[in-house]
């Protein structure tokens, strides 16, 4: 009786009891964020002295193998019944390598009456540049567009027709080809150079004697001027 009741004065007095204020840091020592229980982990990042990136602006260009101040010697074709025009551009020709854009295209009405819209495509071609004709099937279309054409006498003007959708003409292209189309009705004269036959310039028109599916180089060269980017 004696033992059992010295063991329990001894742990009587040796017990203790432990609360978090025991083991509580001190604020003054405790690092950023540990009282709340979060670590501070914004850091200030240095100032970069990094010169400003350039990046190249779009340039513009036009091309063109057409003198428009003689468009009054001819119209190329007939003026009624469906018509295509088509006209083939060598990019080197003009100092130019692709990737280029084609937003829009010109093309000059010799002569128009209450005319028909002219449907509009530009893209890449894979024929050859100097041919005596168009090889429809190698021609890629990228892009169209189309417009009334206003009514004109002779000797006309370039008509602006802005590609409703752009063609992105892609790297290692080298020829850009343009077609213009005009359905029958109304009366629609294209301006032409008057040259004799020209390698670059294609006429297709069942109506006016060029019937089949390959356009044909004419006498009379059918003026056709593309804008765009680089």
């Amino acid at each position: 009786m004696i033992k059992t009741l010295l063991i329990v004065v001894l742990l009587a007095g040796c017990g203790f009891e432990i609360t978090g204020a025991d083991v509580a840091p001190d604020a003054a020592t405790a690092p950023d964020g540990a009282l709340d229980g979060t670590a501070d982990a914004a850091v200030d990042a240095p100032l970069i002295d990094a010169p400003p990136i350039d990046v190249p602006l779009p340039i513009a260009f036009t091309l063109t193998q057409t003198a428009p101040d003689v468009a009054a010697n001819a119209g190329a074709g007939c003026n009624t019944g469906f018509r295509r025009w088509y006209r083939v551009f060598r990019l080197a020709d003009h100092g130019l390598a692709a990737p280029i854009t084609v937003s829009s295209v010109s093309f000059w009405v010799h002569r128009s009456i209450n005319a028909p819209s002219i449907a509009i495509r530009v893209g890449t071609y894979g024929g050859l540049f100097n041919a005596s004709a168009f090889q429809i099937s190698q021609f890629t279309v990228l892009g169209t567009g189309s417009t009334a054409a206003p009514d004109l006498g002779a000797p006309g003007q370039l008509v602006a027709m802005p590609l409703a959708s752009p063609a992105m003409i892609p790297a290692g292209a080298t020829l850009v080809a343009v077609e213009l189309a005009a359905p029958a009705g109304g009366t629609l004269d294209s301006g032409s150079i008057g040259d004799p036959v020209e390698p670059h310039g294609f006429f297709l028109s069942d109506s006016c004697g060029v019937g089949g599916t390959t356009p044909q180089a004419r006498t009379s060269g059918v003026i056709v001027t593309v804008s765009g980017v680089r």
